[in-house]
């Protein structure tokens, strides 16, 4: 694990998102997390960067009718 890795919580405000997404999209194998010494989640930045553009795409897939 390198120095630049995030914990969920930072993933989330970076993604956008509430912290009980990062846990979804992870339990569901979209994104991956390492666990460090003390068995947190600790977070790639490519992670992050890959959950904000799910969420993104996912927003595009919403039709808005009035």
């Amino acid at each position: 694990m390198g120095e630049r890795d995030l914990t969920r919580a930072q993933v989330a405000r970076l993604a956008g998102c509430h912290v009980n997404t990062v846990l979804r999209y992870e339990a569901k194998g979209l994104i991956r997390a390492q666990r460090d010494r003390n068995n947190f989640r600790r977070f790639p930045i490519a992670e992050a960067i890959k959950l904000k553009e799910l969420l993104t795409q996912r927003m595009g897939d919403f039709k808005y009718e009035y």
